[in-house]
């Protein structure tokens, strides 16, 4: 009784009991993991911590004035000496009985200063113990063998790892660098129409055939493997363009459609003789207009490809009628838009002859079309002709011949070089590229030129002879135009016409016309 009342006086405001609630005992610890870490105590939290189970007490789960004892479960929370603070667990250090109260131990602190170990307190024994892991010194490079020491990480190198024996051979491994040097395998096989790979597993070249449009004809025999709907077998259309691949443009989709749009656009063969084709206007509507014609007129569209080094003359009469069918002829890139060039287009030869002429001047290589336009309402017929010739260079001595009056629609290209300046230009235009031209006097009296541009500002001025220092008429262009106008006499044979693109980059379409009086 005496002893009970010591404890009393010593732990103000525990229970007087010093045997622990039956209810709250717990069995036997369980060793090891494989049946669980339920140790039968109700007041320990229990998990498993490297394969070791770990009983952890937990006073919050007991009543007031109780502890967790880890093998007796909740028991009064007085002491009279250290046995009774014991938690069994020998990682937390050893609890300390101090005035009737159990305060908790020193831990033991685990770090064996490698910094790829896992350092851990055994709970079994109490003693640390020092795990190495080679995960935690990973470097990043495949190509090195990387573990944990006994002074910390180690890294070899396996120059095995940069070298598959097929695709990639040479290569040495370097610590901290990874794989350096080395030759890949050149699969290629000079096909344009093969993807190429290597494949190490396989050990082997692999050269896939490329079918890009997804139309099932395999690039080299699919004359355009970015369309589907052009490919070996597909259907001819009236359209200026191969569908089938066959080398042919257009063969039997036109023979029994007018070419009266664009949609029925008919292509022109060339040759080296002349191209013919006539037409009544009677059979067209009015569907496109230039800026030579007027509304109303009927039209015809056909198609032609400028033949490589040579120029062409496209000429068009009227063929009955009142008057005479008074054709005009336009061409343009783009079919449907017939404002090519600046203008594009001519509507009579000369103020005598109500025919009309148009030259295509360095375009060779190119696909125009071709609009056959009566200048206003009417009937009667039409004859087209279109004669192909060499190709001139646009230089003094070499001028392009205007003779007999009509429109150029040509090119000045981006690789031409300047030689002559107009007296009309200032001194920093005398490298201004241009076309030249020429035109016999037999017969003229009176010569009017105009020129027009989208690309450029036309600088036009006329000579005797092309290399002269002097100009008869000269014109400094704006708004994308110029003409001058000049009388014709006395003995000269012929003169020089020439056309400057101001401020000209690259290519620079224009057209000119030549009205003979």
């Amino acid at each position: 009784m005496k002893a009970r009342l010591l404890i009393l006086a010593l732990c103000t405001g525990c229970s007087v009991l010093v045997d622990p609630d039956p209810g709250r005992l717990g069995g036997e610890t369980p060793t090891g993991c494989a049946d669980g870490c339920s140790d039968g105590v109700a007041c320990t939290a229990d998990r498993c911590v490297m394969d070791a189970c770990v009983n952890t007490r937990m006073d919050s789960l007991c009543d007031e004035g109780f502890r967790c004892d880890a093998v007796r479960g909740c028991v009064d929370a007085c002491c009279t000496d250290s046995a009774q603070c014991d938690d069994g667990l020998l990682c937390n250090g050893a609890e300390i009985c101090t005035a009737g109260v159990c305060a908790a131990g020193s831990p033991v602190e685990c770090d064996d200063g490698n910094e790829c170990t896992v350092d851990a307190c055994d709970a079994a024994t109490g003693t640390c113990a020092s795990t190495p892991n080679d995960a935690l010194c990973d470097d990043g490079f495949e190509c090195t063998r990387d573990t944990c020491g006994a002074s910390g990480c180690e890294y070899e190198a396996n120059d095995a790892a940069c070298d598959d024996g097929f695709c990639f051979t040479g290569a040495r491994c370097v610590v901290g660098a990874g794989c350096s040097g080395g030759d890949a395998r050149d699969c290629g096989d000079g096909d344009d129409c093969t993807t190429d790979r290597c494949d190490p597993a396989a050990m082997a070249c692999v050269n896939d055939p490329i079918d890009a449009d997804g139309d099932g004809a395999l690039c080299g025999d699919d004359c355009n493997d970015g369309n589907v709907d052009i490919a070996p077998g597909v259907m001819e259309l009236c359209d200026m363009v191969d569908q089938d691949c066959d080398g042919n443009v257009d063969e039997g989709a036109c023979v029994d459609m007018l070419p009266d749009t664009c949609e029925t656009v008919r292509p022109l063969a060339l040759s080296a003789s002349p191209t013919r084709v006539t037409g009544d206007y009677g059979d067209f509507e009015s569907d496109y207009q230039s800026d030579c014609g007027r509304e109303g007129g009927p039209d015809a569209v056909y198609s032609l490809t400028v033949p490589a080094g040579m120029d062409l003359r496209i000429e068009a009469r009227g063929t009955g009628g009142d008057p005479g069918g008074d054709p005009v002829l336009a061409v343009s890139d783009t079919c449907g838009s017939f404002d090519f060039a600046g203008h594009g287009c001519n509507d009579d030869i000369s103020p005598s002859n109500r025919d009309s002429r148009l030259w295509i001047h360095r375009l060779s290589g190119e696909t125009l079309y071709l609009l056959v336009d009566r200048y206003q309402p009417g009937g009667g017929g039409f004859e087209v002709t279109v004669t192909a010739f060499p190709q001139t260079t646009d230089t003094c001595g070499a001028e392009f011949d205007l003779t007999g009056g009509g429109a150029v629609v040509g090119r000045i290209p981006g690789d031409a070089v300047g030689t002559v300046r107009g007296t009309c230009q200032n001194f920093s235009e005398r490298f201004d590229r241009e076309a030249t031209f020429r035109f016999e006097r037999a017969g003229v009296s009176s010569a009017r030129l105009e020129a027009w541009s989208d690309s450029f500002t036309p600088d036009l001025y006329s000579r005797f002879e092309c290399g002269d220092s002097g100009d008869i008429e000269c014109d400094e262009g704006s708004s994308g135009s110029a003409n001058i106008d000049f009388g014709v006499s006395g003995a000269i044979t012929d003169y020089s016409v020439i056309l400057d693109g101001r401020g000209l980059t690259g290519d620079g379409l224009y057209t000119l016309r030549f009205n003979p009086g």
